[in-house]
């Protein structure tokens, strides 16, 4: 079974790698675009950054999963308060 290229890159390459690869690719291919002079230029420009944000993606997802993730074992483990805990306002 095939691999999709997203995931060979994630591999072969790092997740940090791709990340910062997609990141300046996004950005070169923005400022590009603004300096784009016909349609044909800005169509191109907006292909690469799509490519661009195509690399991203999966990385951002996946640090975002792992920082949930995280975030849920250390909301497990902290140690339950012996009272309540009041809200502002509340006598």
């Amino acid at each position: 079974m095939a691999r999709p290229a997203k995931g060979l890159a994630l591999t072969g390459c790092g997740r940090r790698r791709v990340l910062l690869l997609g990141l300046t690719g996004f950005g070169l291919a923005s400022l590009a675009g603004g300096f784009a002079q016909d349609p044909g230029q800005l169509v191109a420009t907006r292909a690469a950054q799509g490519i661009g944000a195509a690399a991203v993606a999966p990385t951002a997802l996946c640090a975002a999963l792992l920082v949930a993730a995280v975030l849920i074992v250390l909301t497990a483990l902290r140690p339950a308060t012996a009272r309540p805990v009041r809200t502002v306002g509340q006598p």
